[in-house]
């Protein structure tokens, strides 16, 4: 009986450990799409910028490659935030789960 309790609690740390694994990848997939994607919107507006006729149209075109690079910025910052959020709170009940198992042997 002692030793199926550790086996089920050695088997539950480590599906939770697993699962976030699976939700960093996830999360570092997510941000390659991301990447990739502000990439090639970058890019697609290098045309225009050659174009740009007037000095106004380059503020224009200036402004809006900072607003994208400040709403792709944001978006990782988001995404990191609420991946350490649940990080967080994972190894928080991680331990406390660790330490409610100990206690049950005393």
């Amino acid at each position: 009986m002692h030793e199926e309790r550790v086996e089920r609690h050695i088997r539950g740390v480590q599906e939770t450990l697993e699962q976030t694994d699976v939700d960093y990848s996830r999360m570092l997939n997510e941000f390659s799409k991301s990447i990739q994607t502000y990439k090639d919107d970058v890019f697609s507006l290098e045309e225009v910028f050659i174009n740009a006729a007037t000095s106004g149209r380059l503020l224009v075109l200036e402004d809006r490659l900072q607003n994208q690079r400040n709403t792709f910025m944001e978006g990782i910052r988001i995404s990191l935030r609420n991946f350490r959020k649940h990080f967080d709170d994972t190894m928080q009940y991680l331990r406390e789960t660790n330490v409610k198992f100990r206690k049950s042997f005393k």
